[in-house]
């Protein structure tokens, strides 16, 4: 690499970063600066990032608020006070160009305006300082993404937030979100945030006129995978609201909206607040279980109706029926029982136990009688040697399985890790 030779007639140096990184095109690198004492650049920087500040303003990436694009900003703005002025050239500009452009974290070369390489960067991730050996410290994508880049205590996306997206019956207007031609079904959903552990009360905020008899909103991370929490009802007011505790950090965390009967009126923001008197609990280390019953949505259900008694399975169905509910499991043995109803009869029944990002198959349990019999549940154990994520069971029957499902229930104990 050479060294970064700056004219002696410029006050300040720095490097326009790749153009893909943000919308604008002034957008500035601030990972190698060089400047004079004094510079307009700074102090305009700082004006801005307290007006930023004042207003909640988050744009259109997590470069916006304080970053580059705001740097890029203040230059072209100091390059305009100056006018005519020859100071007005007195700014040297390299570029930065991409040395890792299929990775998941962008690494660049610092090129000057003469053309020489002169640094490059090389993290391993982005947003923190991880990568200088700093761990636990705030995350500015993560900060952005959850709405929290100001120390907000509610966490709020307004209709028109470039993380929230529409399905074909959502329409942003002026106002906020509307359901097109009166129509049914899912208007929107994201933001894909990180959420932790604790006990928080998401809000739909309305319009006054805001009219609808069955409005429903589900929160889920994993794009889906885990539903954390469901509320159906009507709109009554301007905000409708569900209560819900995460147990865990989760990734990817998004709420969905669902008009189920006509909806008039409009969504003017979606928020988040943390309950802080809320304790979250320690991890129990020693054992621990789960159980989902019929009727929670954790479980789905194909080609069988779910009723208040239980999963119905009607005599003939045949293939998978059920699957979920996509729980995280760390290292170690594990007891796992389907429970059927008492005048369940059944031949053949296979519960495949799987996870992981492909849903690979860990271990199947195989139940093959002779001829039908009454039997009111399926028992097997699993060992984890490593942490696998989004684990579920799913359960197969031949066409003489008749009966209800009624639960699932696991267990886990921590005494048996090796």
């Amino acid at each position: 690499m050479s060294t970064w030779d700056i004219p002696i007639r410029k006050g300040i140096a720095a490097f326009r970063d790749v153009p893909f990184v943000a919308a604008s095109w002034t957008t500035m690198q601030n990972g190698l600066l060089w400047a004079l004492p004094g510079r307009e650049e700074f102090s305009l920087m700082i004006d801005r990032i307290v007006a930023n500040y004042a207003d909640r303003y988050y744009g259109l990436n997590a470069l916006y608020p304080t970053g580059p694009v705001l740097l890029g900003k203040t230059f072209a703005q100091a390059m305009l006070h100056k006018g005519r002025n020859a100071e007005a050239d007195d700014q040297h500009i390299g570029n930065c160009r991409c040395i890792t452009p299929d990775d998941h974290m962008l690494n660049v070369s610092y090129v000057s305006k003469e053309g020489k390489l002169v640094a490059l960067r090389t993290k391993s991730g982005g947003g923190d300082l991880t990568h200088i050996g700093l761990y636990g410290t705030n995350n500015y994508n993560t900060l952005w993404r959850s709405r929290q880049i100001y120390s907000e205590d509610v966490q709020t996306w307004h209709a028109d937030d470039c993380n929230l997206e529409l399905e074909a019956l959502g329409r942003l207007t002026p106002r906020g979100i509307e359901a097109a031609d009166g129509g049914t079904g899912r208007m929107s959903f994201g933001p894909f945030f990180a959420l932790p552990a604790g006990r928080f009360t998401a809000k739909v905020h309305f319009s006054d006129d805001a009219r609808c008899d069955r409005f429903c909103l589900d929160l889920c991370s994993g794009f889906g995978a885990t539903i954390l929490g469901e509320c159906e009802g009507p709109i009554e007011g301007r905000e409708f609201q569900l209560t819900f505790v995460n147990h865990e950090p989760r990734e990817n965390v998004e709420f969905r909206t669902y008009v189920l009967e006509r909806f008039t009126g409009y969504i003017e923001k979606i928020t988040i607040e943390t309950d802080q008197s809320y304790e979250v609990p320690p991890k129990d280390h020693g054992k621990q279980e789960w159980t989902w019953t019929h009727d929670s949505i954790d479980i789905r259900v194909l080609n069988v109706v779910r009723t208040p008694e239980g999963i119905d399975v009607p005599r003939g169905t045949r293939g998978r029926i059920t699957y979920g509910p996509y729980v995280n499991l760390g290292p170690g043995r594990y007891k796992v029982a389907c429970i059927f109803s008492d005048d369940t009869l059944l031949r053949r029944v296979s519960l495949d136990i799987g996870g992981g990002k492909d849903g690979d198959t860990l271990m199947v349990k195989r139940v093959e009688n002779q001829k039908v019999v009454q039997q009111s549940s399926i028992n097997t154990e699993f060992s984890l040697d490593d942490e696998v994520e989004n684990v579920e069971f799913r359960i197969s029957v031949d066409k003489y399985f008749c009966g209800k499902i009624l639960a699932l229930s696991l267990s886990k104990d921590y005494s048996s890790i090796v």
